[in-house]
């Protein structure tokens, strides 16, 4: 059985990939409740419909803040190390059924703590040496932390001017953690990107991108660059396969199938140029062999069955939408989505070899509002007369509307009925209404509207409708447009006891006609 996490707040109480709590910790839908580092944690995830007895609790994520969970009481606890903005994965297992819920967490530091105001980013190039970033923070800081720098690069000044200088030899994109102390304790990290563009003169790897290999069978492959490199090095190789770093031969074989991921690179006198992904499969691994695009709706139900290549006996899926789970042996994905988005899962399939490699699954859950219940239909009409198309979007987020002809849209045209008046060839064509929500923009199907030229083109002699007629404010309000010139003759007529005979109880014994023209009661009728 699908699970949903259930997050309740001080305001409302609603389905959502939840986590159940006291009623002013959870900030937002999927956000545990923040806490703070040196201060003692306690929470327990609950689920609706109840975990079944046994269900084993576990969480990615929680070990980088110094917490973790009971995996028979999902309660997580401890006292936070550090602080920051976490996310993960909480899994509830019950037999061969595991149900995936991602989380934020939010770690405050400890009061009074330095918060790095410096910039969140900063560029440079292999080779210059004008490269300079400066650290800065609140709280008067006393020293500073920073992760690994990217090659070249190197802490420089002073405390109250710290700065991070040097000239890189390697290009790329590098992520690195920053930090400051006081005697309050150390503040929050924040991550730095610094991105290193490449000389002009530093090598651009061409070989190929792809590779594969039986199981223990030899194997060769070349590093190829430009501008004449003189080093190479491969991160990431199967045991039994070695690189030699003067040559960029990649040569050996290995007994460990599975796919690899190897992060290659090629340097000369300018510097180390872009590292470069060899995806190398050893041996007979199981591919994904299923669609790469899922769709589904929040609040209906869903399943999505994975296949693979080579007699998979597992898979591996992160990324899974709210309110899905996985069955790992079977490769089925059900359950019942909270939560509408664009969500890119990761699968991959395991057999006797290894992991096979992973492929990007997308899957769109549409909010129950991505739908029209009301379509357009076609119409022919003569040259002159007038249409109505009408289109409804339903659900529980609030749409716009915006009418299209040939897929361009039209001005002003944005509710659920479009009237065309005095119709032309140039109004003949494909009309369509666009809904948006908070989730995107969806299409109803597309109504032809065919403009005829004939003398006779005839006219409508009869149009009637039935509905719920109540008293006060709800009364029935009917109207009509008149178009040319000339006299018309009409006949309005409201049926009330008649209806009896047709459809039971209900009809109204001595309803009363009202005919109005611009407000001004023109005619009126009690006498049944």
């Amino acid at each position: 059985m699908a699970q949903s996490l259930l997050v309740r707040t001080r305001r409302f109480a609603a389905l959502l990939l939840g986590l159940a709590g006291a009623a002013s910790a959870a900030r937002a839908s999927g956000t545990l409740p923040q806490g703070q580092v040196g201060v003692a944690y306690s929470y327990t995830v609950t689920t609706t419909p109840p975990a079944a007895a046994g269900t084993v609790y576990g969480a990615t994520g929680l070990s980088a803040t110094g917490l973790s969970i009971g995996s028979s009481s999902g309660s997580i606890s401890g006292t936070p190390t550090t602080a920051g903005v976490f996310t993960g994965t909480i899994s509830l297992t019950s037999g061969s059924v595991t149900n995936n819920f991602s989380y934020s967490l939010t770690i405050d530091p400890v009061a009074g703590t330095p918060a790095i105001t410096s910039a969140a980013s900063v560029g440079g190039t292999v080779g210059d040496g004008s490269f300079s970033y400066t650290l800065a923070a609140t709280n008067t800081p006393t020293s500073y932390n920073v992760g690994t720098l990217p090659a070249g690069l190197v802490v420089t000044g002073t405390v109250s001017s710290p700065q991070i200088t040097g000239t890189p030899t390697a290009a790329g994109t590098f992520s690195v953690s920053i930090s400051a102390n006081n005697a309050a304790g150390t503040g929050a990290a924040i991550a730095l990107t610094i991105t290193i563009a490449p000389s002009a003169l530093s090598p651009i790897i061409t070989s190929a991108t792809t590779g594969s290999v039986a199981l223990n069978a030899a194997y060769s492959y070349t590093i190829t660059a430009s501008n004449t490199p003189t080093g190479f090095s491969a991160v990431g190789l199967p045991l039994g396969i070695t690189l030699d770093p003067t040559t960029g031969i990649i040569s050996g074989s290995s007994s460990v199938g599975g796919a690899y991921t190897i992060a290659l690179t090629a340097s000369n006198a300018s510097g180390t140029g872009p590292a470069v992904n060899l995806t190398l499969t050893v041996g007979n691994v199981s591919a994904i062999s299923s669609t790469t695009s899922l769709s589904g709706a929040v609040g209906a139900a869903a399943s999505f069955q994975l296949a693979a290549t080579n007699s998979p006996v597992s898979f591996n899926v992160s990324g899974i939408p709210a309110g899905l789970g996985l069955n790992t042996t079977s490769g089925l994905i059900s359950g019942t989505p909270t939560t509408s988005g664009v969500f890119t899962m990761t699968a991959s399939a395991n057999n006797a070899v290894g992991t096979g490699p992973a492929v990007s699954i997308v899957v769109t859950i549409a909010n129950v509002a991505d739908s029209f219940t009301l379509n357009p239909v076609a119409q022919t009409i003569a040259t002159g007369r007038s249409v109505a198309f009408s289109a409804l979007a339903t659900g529980s987020a609030t749409a716009t509307y915006q009418w299209t002809l040939n897929g361009s849209p039209i001005s002003g045209a944005t509710d659920p009925i479009l009237l065309v008046s005095a119709a032309t060839s140039a109004n003949a064509g494909a009309y369509a209404c666009i809904a948006t929500d908070s989730t995107g923009s969806f299409s109803s199907t597309a109504a032809a509207l065919t403009v005829t030229t004939t003398s006779n083109p005839g006219f409508l002699s009869n149009l009637s409708a039935r509905a719920q007629i109540g008293t006060g404010n709800n009364i029935l309000i009917g109207g009509y447009a008149i178009g040319g010139t000339g006299t018309k003759n009409l006949l309005v007529r409201g049926v009330g006891p008649a209806l009896a005979t047709f459809f039971g109880s209900g009809a109204l014994a001595t309803p009363q006609l009202t005919l109005l023209n611009g407000g001004s009661v023109i005619a009126s009728n009690t006498n049944w």
